[in-house]
C-alpha cells in the first residue's frame, strides 16, 4: 500500500479509487432483501402457538425427523404432518400479507 502524502492524495478522490473499493461480489440489494425477510418471519415465528413454534424448533432449528418429533409430542406422524402443514401455510399467509 502506498503511503499516502500530498502527491498521492489525489488517488483518494478519483474514480479508480471507488472501483477498487467497491466489492462487486457482494449484492448489498440482495442482503438488504435478506435481512428483511429474516425480520419478518422472526415477527412471524413470534405470533404462532407455544406448540407451534416447538414444532418448527424441532423440525427446522434441531434437526430432528418427522418421527422424532412425533414421538416426542405423543402424536402420530400423520397429525404432526397435518399440524406442520397448517403451521406452514400460517406463516406463508402472514409473510404474504406483510409483502402487500
Amino acid at each position: 500500500m502506498e503511503h499516502l502524502d500530498k502527491d498521492n492524495v489525489d488517488n483518494f478522490t478519483d474514480d479508480t479509487f471507488i472501483q477498487n473499493v467497491r466489492d462487486n461480489s457482494v449484492d448489498v440489494e440482495q442482503l438488504t432483501e435478506t435481512a428483511l425477510l429474516i425480520i419478518l418471519l422472526r415477527k412471524s415465528l413470534a405470533k404462532l402457538s407455544d406448540e407451534e413454534r416447538e414444532i418448527i424448533d424441532e423440525l427446522f432449528f434441531n434437526d430432528s425427523s418427522m418421527r422424532k418429533t412425533a414421538k416426542k409430542k405423543g402424536i402420530s406422524l400423520q397429525a404432526l404432518q397435518r399440524k406442520l402443514k397448517k403451521i406452514l401455510g400460517k406463516l406463508k399467509k402472514d409473510l404474504e400479507d406483510y409483502n402487500q
